[in-house]
């Protein structure tokens, strides 16, 4: 069985980093992960390797050193050996085991001990495989293509200038600090991280300085993640290097995500900037982090900034600096608060709802540009505002009609009305006698449906269904809705299916908002003539058809209530 990628890899120290130090032998873990969608199943070898490591020629000093940690010889065999100038490592289960999805295996080597000529450097390590079956110890050979990672190697050297002092000093001076907004929706803001040469002296930038930039990735119960690996992936990282204090213009970094690492970029200055280039003393790196999105745990999340081969010249050094964020749902930009927004615009900005259990007092002006809704009633000038919605439904029914083609033929197509609407008035008693109408807004839908009778059709066709004003009248303690059609709505004749026959009414059916009578009216005499001419080809009899018409009237009125609100 084949696979794009089966299985995927890292080597890390114990710092949990994919760097390799150019002094003395080292102990690096070797993290293996069944990507695939099924078990992968490791048989017992005795002289082949389940997995194989090549690291490039130049990279390893030696490989006579190379071996597995003695807690893993029960499971792990581990040999090593030179191939044209490349350190390949090998690796037998000798224990039989199965992969599950998505799990991963521990192998610690020691004795890794990196060529110091070549100075800091990246390389990518390779990793093959073979004799792996899927599901279980029968199942197939399982093969792919060969894995890569990318690793650093680099001399130990002091990240701290001849003082004692960090070459880099790290501050946030972004609008919202070092505060991440953690409601899961994207905002138009960036955090913004500076690194500022705190010593005397300009700092050298030569073609081999790098800056690496990791945000910590996990799940929201990983204590310190920022996000998702997926979420931070779609970050973006700019970079710019400001070269003295005195506002010369910057210079833009390149900026690249590191392949097969978690959430980390790549940042160089560009090829074509000359050798002689320098931070001075007070200049600084400004790094800019956006399209931040997160929906984690409230609580810090750190940023880890490396650089190699940068400081003075001929001595070019390595170091990190580690800065914090802080995931809040809250943001403070210059004094005025923000809640679901970056960029607050008053003192205190919510964008989404806001639930207050308590009193509000506001001495000032209260201004709302949208709907104000109140449920439990609002007080004026000691006079209670109460807002109530009334409904009611009224339904008519005509009685079914028989018509036959030579009626349809007298009217040309045009069949005769079976009813009008009638006005319809709806009445509603007042909540309370001591609250009288200050304001009403009222409108009816209209539902119009009609089914047959013989032959008969249990589901019934809707052919309107528009919202029509209403004209509300006060009357002692009742309110009073009418719908005055003035009888020119007319329910036209149109059978609905039936017989051995079959009406297609989808062209018929209203699909406009309805907003005057004569454009009603003019809806249903459509309907008319295409009903008319569907039950003329019956011949001389055609079917019954019933008429319901439904009527609910939906009334918003605002009272005030005269007697004492407290």
């Amino acid at each position: 069985m084949s696979y794009a990628l089966p299985l995927d890899f890292s080597l890390r120290n114990a710092n949990d980093e994919s760097v390799l130090i150019l002094e003395g032998p080292q102990d690096l873990t070797l993290k293996l992960t069944n990507t695939s969608l099924t078990p992968l199943f490791l048989n017992p070898l005795s002289e082949a390797h389940h997995f194989s490591l090549r690291f490039r020629a130049g990279v390893l000093h030696d490989h006579q050193h190379i071996g597995a940690d003695k807690s893993q010889l029960k499971h792990w065999d581990v040999d090593a050996k030179e191939d044209q100038g490349a350190v390949v490592v090998g690796l037998r289960r000798k224990t039989p085991m199965t992969w599950a999805p998505g799990k991963h295996l521990h192998v610690k080597l020691e004795g890794l001990r990196g060529e110091s000529d070549g100075g800091t450097r990246a390389t990518r390590v390779e990793l093959s495989f073979e004799h792996i079956r899927d599901k279980d110890a029968d199942g197939a050979l399982v093969t792919g293509r060969p894995r890569h990672h990318q690793m650093l190697l680099t001399m130990a050297s002091s990240p701290l200038d001849v003082r004692g002092h960090p070459l880099l000093e790290a501050h946030f001076v972004g609008d919202t600090g070092n505060v991440v907004l953690n409601d899961g929706n994207p905002h138009e803001y960036s955090i913004d991280l500076r690194l500022t040469n705190t010593t005397a002296k300009p700092l050298h930038i030569g073609p081999t300085t790098a800056f690496q930039v990791t945000l910590a990735a996990g799940l929201e119960d990983v204590p310190g993640a920022l996000a998702t690996q997926d979420a931070l992936q779609k970050y973006t990282v700019t970079a710019s290097l400001v070269r003295d204090a005195t506002g010369a213009p910057s210079i833009p970094l390149d900026c690249q995500p590191v392949r097969d690492a978690e959430a980390t970029w790549l940042l160089r200055a560009p090829e074509n900037i000359g050798p002689d280039l320098a931070l001075d003393p007070a200049a600084y790196l400004e790094i800019k982090i956006g399209q931040i999105v997160t929906r984690h745990r409230n609580g810090p999340s750190n940023v880890h900034v490396r650089w190699i081969n940068l400081g003075y010249i001929n001595k070019e050094m390595q170091g990190e600096v580690v800065a914090t964020l802080q995931k809040s749902p809250v943001v403070v930009v210059v004094g005025k608060i923000g809640i679901g927004t970056a960029k607050p615009a008053v003192a205190l900005d919510v964008q989404g709802d806001l639930n207050v259990q308590g009193r509000i007092t506001a001495p000032g002006n209260l201004e709302i540009d949208a709907l104000l809704k109140v449920k439990g009633g609002l007080v004026l000038g000691g006079v209670q505002l109460v807002a109530r919605t009334f409904r009611d439904t009224q339904t008519t029914q005509t009685a079914a009609r028989h018509y036959t083609a030579e009626e349809f033929e007298a009217f040309e197509g045009w069949p005769t009305s079976l009813s009008t609407v009638n006005p319809l008035t709806f009445t509603f008693a007042f909540p309370s006698p001591s609250m009288s109408l200050l304001a009403a807004r009222a409108s009816v839908r209209l539902r119009v449906t009609a089914q047959s009778v013989n032959p008969p059709i249990t589901r019934g066709a809707e052919f309107a269904s528009v919202p029509i004003p209403g004209i509300v009248t006060v009357s002692g303690a009742t309110l009073t809705v009418k719908i005055d059609l003035g009888n020119v709505v007319t329910i036209p004749d149109i059978p609905v299916q039936g017989g051995t026959k079959s009406l297609d009414i989808s062209n018929s059916i209203c699909q406009f908002p309805v907003t005057d009578m004569p454009q009603l009216r003019d809806f249903f005499a459509e309907m008319s003539v295409i009903a008319g001419a569907w039950a003329y080809s019956f011949g001389r009899e055609g079917p019954n058809a019933c008429w319901t018409v439904e009527a609910t009237c939906s009334a918003t009125v605002l009272f005030a209530d005269i007697s004492d609100p407290s």
